[in-house]
């Protein structure tokens, strides 16, 4: 019973964090100009990324005063699901993860 616990906490969890996701996208739809066409993400917007494994919730805090361009791009693809199927290769533990492209 106690997994199945766990699991169902994972799941609301993984829901709630999609629909804060979802009004931050949908806050940045709301900026948009007329003359611009992709979806913008600020640091107000997704200051971190969670990403949801199989060893537990690695948070990712973006730097978008360095970085701006990158943080929109990972932000982005973040949100669209484009990491889901990622494996991380290599394991520093407290130090770093690495994984491939998910696109093989």
């Amino acid at each position: 019973a106690r997994g199945n616990r766990e699991g169902t906490e994972g799941r609301r969890e993984g829901r709630e964090e999609s629909l804060r996701m979802e009004l931050a996208l949908q806050a940045a739809e709301s900026r948009l100009s007329a003359a611009n066409s992709k979806v913008v993400l600020t640091a107000a917007d997704a200051p971190y990324v969670n990403l949801d494994t199989s060893m537990g919730k690695i948070t990712v805090e973006l730097y978008w005063k360095h970085a701006p361009q990158t943080c929109q791009n990972f932000a982005s693809l973040a949100e669209r699901g484009y990491y889901d199927t990622t494996k991380f290769h290599r394991v520093i533990p407290g130090f770093m993860v690495q994984g491939g492209d998910p696109t093989g």
